[in-house]
């Protein structure tokens, strides 16, 4: 009777047994032609944007106030930079190179203004900076044609199984995120399918339809939820890619999310067998690719270089994992005070409007003047602020202090609030009647933000939810427009 291997043994084994190398190859070449076409897009886009008047704000993230924006017509050419860069991964040559310049060009774009905050543009930082350290370059590229001695067939296998961990990670965490009571009573995609439905035409107009906003809504949930055991998997593989497939064409289709489902649809091969590439070629060219050689097995002892690697892997992944969950232990509702937003794989889960009424006072004289946002903000700018406490108090700050003149006491910033959160009434989301100037920034906000007031049920599209306990909640129904109920008793809202 033979010992079976331990888990950890297992796991050592599966890290560092060497594997096909072309999946890898794969996914590094996608990856190069989708940076070129987001740098040949952005760069038109910031030529269009040139001829207009310069921007004159620059919303900062915290602790990296210290990156300064450059004007338009430079910016452009961080662009190009980008998509030389992403050239060079396409063919594999100066590939650390390439690599670290596409993750430092993406990530300045993305740190230069705040209001730049998609998760996409997180990810493919956090995707360019771990290719950095995958030798994805060794096969199939220029590299390896240009250096025989040091190309190779084959990848260790951590460098697979790294990619993969974190794709699962996004895949679960934007399944966790979904897990709160809008998304389950369909409060975002109403609105979103409803809009879509009004405004389109054939079979566009049955996304209104209840059934078809549930079917989005939970079908969602579970594509995010089960998607990374469905490729990982040989048995359900097709199934999985399949509906991989149908649900980022249809994000493409209804939303406008940028390259998220074509980076998503390249990256989510790195779950197939890593042999797939030569597999396909050899059922065209008739066997001609010749099988790399994968028996090796995993070293006894890792070095120092290997243990050191390994550390990092854990410490990135054991990061990756625990940042996202950070809004569980703040108070507040995470889509309406934004505390732990961001970074948390929080994927079109809420829709947010508002606007925001600035008023600075002179402390001394106590005269007060209505800020034009207009005047230091672009229309994107005031769309994002209004509904961020962040923003809203680094614009506070803003103005605080380009009205106070040297060797005066600071300016008082005051913000008037209206914020409605999927379908729900407006409220004020700031306190009117503090200070901005003195408030310090944190990630969560305290007293100067209001809770959330509006019930987290899809009060206004549904009647009576929840039987006779909900005629007590007043709350609940001051939140629905016109209705009526006799047993009610509805009380003005202040």
């Amino acid at each position: 009777m033979t010992d079976r291997p331990t888990i950890f043994a297992r796991v050592y084994d599966g890290l560092y047994r060497p594997m096909d190398i072309a999946g890898l190859a794969v996914v590094r070449m996608l990856f190069g032609i989708i940076v070129m076409v987001e740098a040949v897009r952005y760069t038109t886009l910031y030529q269009y944007l040139s001829q207009f008047p310069p921007q004159e704000f620059f919303f900062k993230f915290r602790y990296f106030e210290w990156v300064f924006a450059l004007p338009e017509h430079l910016m452009q050419w961080v662009f190009v930079a980008y998509g030389i860069c992403g050239l060079f991964i396409l063919v594999g040559l100066f590939y650390h190179v390439a690599m670290i310049g596409a993750a430092c060009c993406i990530s300045y774009i993305f740190l230069a203004d705040a209001t730049n905050y998609l998760n996409h543009f997180y990810l493919i930082i956090i995707f360019s900076f771990m290719m950095v350290f995958i030798p994805a370059q060794k096969g199939w590229s220029l590299y390896a044609l240009f250096n025989r001695k040091k190309s190779r067939s084959t990848a260790p296998g951590w460098a697979i199984w790294l990619i993969r961990a974190q794709l699962t990670i996004v895949y679960l965490y934007a399944a966790i995120a979904k897990m709160n009571v809008d998304w389950m009573n369909g409060m975002p995609l109403h609105d979103w399918l409803g809009e879509h439905a009004e405004m389109g035409s054939g079979i566009d107009v049955y996304f209104g339809l209840p059934i078809v906003i549930y079917l989005f809504t939970y079908g969602g949930l579970l594509y995010d939820l089960l998607i990374a055991p469905l490729l990982l998997c040989k048995r359900t593989r097709a199934v999985g890619y399949c509906l991989t497939i149908f649900f980022h064409f249809t994000n493409y289709y209804l939303f406008n999310i940028g390259v998220f489902p074509w980076f998503m649809l390249a990256t989510s091969t790195i779950f197939f067998d890593t042999n797939w590439p030569r597999q396909c070629l050899n059922f065209f060219f008739r066997s001609k690719f010749w099988p790399a050689f994968t028996d090796r097995p995993a070293p006894e002892r890792l070095s120092p270089i290997q243990k050191f690697g390994l550390f990092a892997m854990v410490l990135h992944l054991g990061f990756q994992a625990a940042f996202p969950l950070r809004h569980f232990v703040y108070p507040g509702y995470v889509a309406w005070d934004e505390a732990g937003h961001n970074f948390s794989w929080h994927m079109k889960l809420r829709g947010k409007t508002g606007d925001a009424t600035f008023t600075v006072r002179d402390p001394d004289t106590k005269k007060e003047a209505v800020v034009e946002t207009w005047r230091y903000l672009t229309n994107r700018q005031i769309e994002k602020m209004a509904t961020h406490p962040f923003l809203i108090l680094q614009f506070a700050h803003h103005l605080r202090d380009i009205y106070t003149a040297r060797g005066e006491r600071p300016a008082e910033v005051y913000v008037e609030t209206r914020v409605s959160i999927n379908g729900r009434r407006s409220q004020r989301l700031i306190d009117p009647r503090v200070n901005l100037s003195n408030i310090e920034p944190s990630e969560v906000p305290e007293a100067w933000v209001f809770p959330i007031r509006q019930p987290v049920w899809n009060a206004i599209h549904k009647k009576n939810r929840f039987g006779p306990a909900f005629n007590k909640d007043e709350i609940a129904i001051k939140a629905i427009p016109h209705y009526s109920n006799s047993n009610a008793k509805v009380v003005q809202g202040h």
